[in-house]
């Protein structure tokens, strides 16, 4: 499992032995990653393992996931891949769903 501590010059002390440090604690993460088609099952997986649940480890957070899928068919998409996706789709409650 991967992990990683950000310290920033806030969180240091300025040296007098009087002063308390100034901490300040994140409150928001935002992050996005592109995830090869072909491993998708695997990489969100671990994008759900590493960041998801730790983010989620904490009860006091609030954590959403979007996913967004784009796909190009230069001769265009046969008709039983429209129809199954869009099936899928709607099982799946996708709230944007859309063919050109």
């Amino acid at each position: 499992m991967h992990y990683s501590a950000i310290q920033s010059a806030d969180d240091e002390s300025s040296g007098d032995d009087d002063s308390q440090p100034t901490t300040t604690k994140a409150r928001r993460f935002f992050g996005s990653v592109d995830i090869p088609a072909a491993s998708a099952r695997m990489s969100m997986g671990q994008v759900a393992d590493e960041v998801i649940q730790l983010l989620c480890s904490d009860p006091e957070a609030t954590v959403s996931v979007s996913i967004e899928i784009s796909a190009e068919f230069p001769e265009g998409a046969s008709d039983q891949i429209c129809r199954a996706v869009s099936e899928n789709a709607n099982a799946l409650k996708f709230t944007n769903k859309e063919w050109e």
